[in-house]
């Protein structure tokens, strides 16, 4: 029995509109209690690319020079995570302080067996 062989059209795949991913609300304690397999996370068989959490700020870090990279550690009273930002994208950690109330959009990663957001949208939140 042969299989059929389908050639991709590239320049179709282009001209199609992209969609983003769901960005699920979920809590950093369900993040830590997944299932991690090739980087994504899974929960109650759903792929989790993309999350949305509300946290408050407990440590945060920037470094200035050649390479930039900030860090902040979140806290949402169930565990805690720590949201990276490389280059420029460190910009948007610059209105961020400890003890802010925030809402996160971003995508999970998982390097050097540590889970981390790696944010598309940072926000304050006044509580």
């Amino acid at each position: 029995m042969e299989t059929e062989i389908k050639q991709i059209d590239v320049e179709e795949i282009a001209r199609e509109p992209r969609k983003r991913q769901t960005a699920y609300k979920l809590r950093i304690a369900d993040l830590h209690n997944s299932h991690i397999a090739e980087g994504i996370v899974e929960i109650d068989n759903k792929q989790i690319i993309r999350v949305n959490v509300i946290a408050n700020v407990i440590d945060k870090f920037i470094s200035e020079g050649e390479r930039r990279y900030g860090a902040i550690a979140i806290d949402d009273a169930s565990s805690q995570i720590r949201v990276k930002t490389f280059g420029e994208d460190t910009e948007k950690l610059s209105d961020i302080e400890i003890g802010d109330t925030i809402l996160i959009i971003g995508t999970l990663r998982f390097f050097n067996n540590e889970l981390y957001i790696l944010p598309e949208i940072i926000r304050k939140l006044e509580v």
